[in-house]
């Protein structure tokens, strides 16, 4: 008996130069800590802008990390196909995903936003997968049902109360697409479908509402601005952190584990992070380091005891307090695959 031929996998990011530090350091994440040898990688991008320098980028981390240049390959998009669609934040390249599904060849398609930081190794969840799965992809935790997405069809808002999921980390089985006709599905969606507030994932929603599979959530754990995500929990550790909404870690100074852990490997790599956020981040830490020496924290837990929950004070200490449970674990992945430790400027101790 022959043995079964080996799958052939793309993993797909599409970003411009806007995100070009997010894709960088998406990019070396998963390169350091997944085992790629059945993937291809593929860059998408606008077909209008040039992107030069963040492919030579991008192949220079292929060879830092061991992944072959040959199976790294940028592909432009026309994104005028996508120009009757309305854009999320006034960008139609979130569309690439729909190219990716038409174009690509693989028989697994690992689909990344290039805001995501990638801890764990992506084949884990590939090889976790049966078989005949069609799309598998976590559940919003902020969207939860198709109705709250607010797309209308043939003018109709949509009143569905199944499931919502979001689409920055999915994973899609190529024959079964086809076999199910997804992108002509789409484009004869395009016409009926308005007011997709969130691009091409209402699309996605609207066409596949019921056909996916969900996957555990963290591996598409959403940062959240108002409380402490832990990034290492015993109970269940983060494999993939997705800085959603417009706060990034490139443009806004939040002071926990997971911005920390960007910024440390965009130190590593030489990624240019906005001066301004940077002197944020090194002027909360020197906060820390100074409370810790003198001997504040001891007191601290009293007086943030004291005020409300919904105090943005004792919001931000809670955030402050994770990241200080978090350090040590945080340095460990860090020098475990391959980056240097926390910065000095964005170390507590």
């Amino acid at each position: 008996m022959n043995p079964e031929p080996k799958k052939e996998h793309a993993l797909v990011f599409a970003a411009n130069n806007a995100f070009g530090a997010g894709f960088l350091v998406s990019l070396a994440s998963v390169l350091s800590c997944s085992n790629l040898s059945n993937f291809r990688i593929y860059f998408l991008h606008d077909s209008k802008e040039d992107v030069t320098e963040l492919v030579e980028r991008a192949l220079k981390l292929c060879t830092r990390f061991g992944f072959p240049e040959f199976r790294f390959k940028s592909i432009q998009v026309n994104l005028s196909e996508f120009e009757q669609c309305q854009s999320y934040a006034g960008n139609h390249l979130t569309y690439a995903r729909i190219f990716a599904i038409r174009h690509l060849r693989e028989d697994i398609i690992f689909y990344l936003d290039s805001d995501t930081l990638v801890l764990e190794d992506i084949s884990r969840l590939v090889d976790s997968l049966n078989n005949d799965f069609l799309c598998a992809v976590s559940k919003d935790s902020c969207i939860r049902i198709n109705a709250r997405d607010g797309y209308k069809i043939d003018g109709k808002i949509c009143t569905d109360d199944s499931p919502y999921f979001n689409s920055g980390v999915m994973v899609l089985n190529t024959r079964a697409c086809r076999d199910f006709n997804l992108y002509e599905k789409f484009k004869a969606l395009v016409p009926r479908l308005s007011n997709s507030n969130f691009g091409d994932q209402s699309y996605l929603n609207a066409i596949l509402r019921d056909k996916w599979t969900p996957i555990p959530s963290n591996w598409n754990r959403f940062t959240d601005r108002r409380k402490a995500v832990p990034i290492f929990s015993a109970e269940e550790p983060i494999n993939v952190l997705h800085f959603v909404s417009t706060s990034k870690p490139w443009n806004f100074p939040r002071f926990d584990t997971g911005n920390v852990l960007w910024h440390s490997i965009a130190s590593f790599l030489g990624v240019e992070v906005s001066q301004e956020v940077t002197d944020v981040l090194e002027k909360r830490a020197r906060h820390v380091r100074t409370m810790r020496q003198s001997g504040l924290f001891l007191i601290e837990p009293f007086w943030y005891g004291l005020m409300s929950d919904r105090s943005k004070r004792k919001r931000l200490y809670k955030i402050r307090q994770n990241y200080i449970k978090e350090f040590t674990s945080a340095d460990r992945w860090l020098t475990r695959n391959g980056f240097n430790p926390i910065p000095k400027e964005f170390r507590i101790q």
